[in-house]
């Protein structure tokens, strides 16, 4: 069952072989993305309306224009909060979602979780 934050490839195959008229009709972009998603789509039906609401606030649009950065991607997220109510957090993640599924930034890489060996401290030379 897919659940969590990442729904960037269940996305891109609702976006694949659609013309741009999805952006003025977002039911359709809500049913392709339920139709990838299959039996996963219930247990995702909130992250799912986010993706069509920011679609529907043309944050898709906005994000090709403004080349997804970190900056353009923090202003849309606080305008999609202030505007539908939501928390930050959720608006980033919707933003966030968009831009790495539009290819407009890259997954941060896995942080690194091994043995750091100690740093070694030079002797006193006594000067």
């Amino acid at each position: 069952m897919l659940t969590g934050d990442d729904l960037t490839q269940p996305l891109r195959a609702a976006l694949a072989g659609l013309d741009s008229s999805w952006q003025y009709q977002p039911s359709i972009l809500r049913r392709r993305l339920e139709e990838a998603l299959a039996h996963d789509a219930r247990p995702n039906r909130a992250r799912i309306h986010q993706l069509v609401v920011a679609a529907e606030e043309k944050v898709p649009g906005r994000l090709a224009q403004q080349g997804g950065g970190p900056a353009q991607r923090l202003e849309l997220a606080s305008v999609l909060a202030a505007t539908r109510g939501w928390t930050l957090d959720a608006a980033e993640w919707a933003v966030r979602t968009w831009a790495l599924t539009l290819g407009l930034m890259v997954e941060d890489p896995e942080p690194f979780v091994g043995e750091i060996a100690p740093t070694e401290l030079p002797e006193e030379t006594g000067l």
